[in-house]
């Protein structure tokens, strides 16, 4: 008895993954949007599932299957670039407001900076500021940003918040920036967060005695200090990270990713990757690093 061959169908999630990524790549290099690639990602993730979704109930059943499933995702991807609109235009600021906020007599401060999506840059305050943070938040038309600062105990806590409408991942929100200076006087705990987009943040001429950053979508920028202990917890779910660490200084680094590869001082590898300097354990101060990244590449230079 002779059997009917089974149609074992192709897949749709790779050809629309690299189609989609080269389809956006060459609408921003015309010039025809200028949204950034994290915001894309975060915006369209919901694509994927479908893809996934598709490729197991119809495509590889049939090779029409397949076929209609990538012009259906392709589609929909064309409709929501076409409905996001062209992006904001480079060069123009949207809407922003200064923050100030003085030191008060803190002896140290912790900062709880989060943004739904866009910039967040960080450096020193000049040396005779009398400021715990100071600044400019942009923020979009529709969106909200809430700052404050209290003195508890002897600690200045800063917290920065943005607020986005329930309908920014389907709207033409606008990426904005946030340029921040910290106090470089005193021990400093900071928290980063951001959903889509990137951070920037020179520590190396501030004293963080613990740095917590995560990011959904984008990119991550650090340079670290050297002459004290520092703690420092990353993750990402996809982008990159790049993190300058002084010459000299006693690092231990943990890294694991799912589908990525970690650059450590000693190499690099997929997965899990360690290194620890020599001399760590006897030396005076020392700098602990953990990363945690979803989809991406890490990287830790010193």
């Amino acid at each position: 008895m002779n059997e009917k061959p089974r149609y074992h169908g192709l897949s749709v999630f790779g050809p629309f993954l690299f189609i989609g990524l080269g389809i956006v790549l060459l609408l921003q290099q015309l010039g025809m949007i200028q949204w950034s690639i994290w915001d894309i990602t975060f915006r369209f993730w919901p694509l994927l599932v479908i893809a996934v979704g598709l490729d197991i109930l119809v495509a590889r059943r049939s090779f029409l299957g397949a076929v209609a499933g990538l012009v259906i995702l392709i589609a929909l991807l064309l409709g929501g670039i076409y409905l996001m609109g062209p992006g904001p235009t480079r060069g123009t600021v949207i809407s922003s407001e200064k923050v100030s906020y003085p030191l008060e007599g803190a002896s140290s401060a912790e900062y709880d900076l989060s943004s739904g999506a866009g910039k967040i840059q960080i450096g020193p305050l000049p040396a005779a500021s009398a400021n715990v943070i100071e600044g400019t938040l942009g923020q979009t038309v529709s969106g909200s940003v809430t700052a404050e600062s209290k003195l508890t105990n002897g600690k200045a806590i800063v917290s920065i918040q943005s607020n986005w409408p329930r309908a920014y991942v389907f709207s033409r929100g606008d990426e904005f920036l946030w340029n921040l200076s910290l106090a470089r006087k005193i021990p400093l705990d900071v928290r980063l967060n951001m959903g889509a987009g990137e951070i920037i943040a020179n520590l190396a001429d501030l004293g963080p005695t613990a740095v917590d950053v995560k990011i959904g979508v984008g990119h991550l920028s650090l340079v670290l200090p050297s002459g004290g202990d520092l703690s420092v917890t990353i993750s990402i779910g996809v982008g990159a990270a790049e993190i300058s660490v002084p010459a000299g200084a006693s690092i231990s680094v943990e890294c694991t990713t799912g589908i990525g590869t970690c650059n450590l001082p000693n190499g690099s590898g997929f997965w899990n990757q360690s290194y620890t300097s020599p001399g760590y354990d006897a030396a005076k101060f020392h700098l602990k690093i953990a990363i945690s990244m979803g989809v991406g590449e890490a990287s830790v230079t010193q």
